[in-house]
């Protein structure tokens, strides 16, 4: 079994290489890269450039395994909806 990184996804090109080296496989969800709305607020814009660099790191060579939690994001919605 290979170490993984799960939630990957801000990642500074400076450590590609690395990674590869490593043999690291990258966990990302992609439900996340649209529904993460409040990014630019939180990381400000210079470090936003560098979240959900996919096409890289496959252009690189990096195993990129895809997660979801999108029945998660929904269950937790709903339980919200029905607290307010």
């Amino acid at each position: 079994m290979r170490h993984r990184v799960e939630h990957a996804s801000l990642l500074l090109p400076e450590v590609f290489n690395e990674i590869l080296r490593l043999g690291l496989v990258l966990t990302v969800q992609p439900s996340f890269a649209v529904s993460d709305f409040w990014i630019v607020n939180r990381l400000g814009v210079d470090r936003v450039k560098h979240v959900y660099p996919v096409n890289s790191l496959i252009s690189k060579g990096v195993k990129i395994a895809g997660g979801s939690v999108v029945l998660l994001k929904i269950c937790l919605h709903f339980i919200r909806y029905i607290l307010q």
